[in-house]
């Protein structure tokens, strides 16, 4: 099972760079070359806020929205480490 969530996971995140990098690509016309796209998306995935590459037009914003939702951790799958055990019981109990 912990398998399988950490290939989900690496699926899901290989697919959203690649999705948000030839969105921005694609929106971002003759200025955008495919490493500024794909720098766009991880500033946008990792809200550094460093700014944008060059200036986005009404669309790229919406691109940028909407990479930001579907990027966000509690979209995605179930993150790769599980929960922490429960602490310890006591050994004793006084009361």
């Amino acid at each position: 099972m912990f398998k399988v969530q950490r290939f989900t996971f690496l699926i899901y995140f290989i697919a959203l760079i690649t999705i948000g990098s030839v969105g921005f690509y694609l929106i971002g016309g003759d200025d955008w070359s495919f490493i500024d796209s794909m720098y766009m998306t991880i500033l946008t995935l990792s809200t550094v806020g460093f700014g944008e590459v060059h200036t986005l037009s009404e669309i790229g914003k919406l691109w940028a929205i909407l990479l930001i939702i579907f990027g966000r951790p509690r979209r995605g799958p179930r993150p790769i480490f599980p929960r922490p055990p429960p602490p310890p019981r006591p050994l004793f109990r006084l009361f």
